[in-house]
């Protein structure tokens, strides 16, 4: 779940390329699983923020989350 895009999207975009670098550079875990990201884009708004990690959650059941870049939709 990033900012890609309003207000905050300045800190969501350049965490989205290195996000992209990183699963490019190392895509399986060292015991073979795959890691497929899922990434939302939150809008800057703390209510997107909660409404798409509900969703990873409880409809897309991911295995593990990286937080939120801003403390304010983290809270949310």
């Amino acid at each position: 779940v990033l900012p890609l895009s309003g207000a905050l999207s300045g800190y969501g975009q350049p965490s989205q390329k290195g996000l992209d670098i990183i699963q490019a550079i190392t895509p399986t875990l060292k015991n073979g699983d795959t890691i497929k990201l899922i990434v939302i884009d939150d809008k800057s708004d703390k209510v997107e923020a909660a409404n798409a990690m509900q969703r990873l959650v409880s409809s897309d059941k991911v295995d593990a989350v990286i937080g939120e870049v801003t403390s304010s939709n983290t809270l949310a």
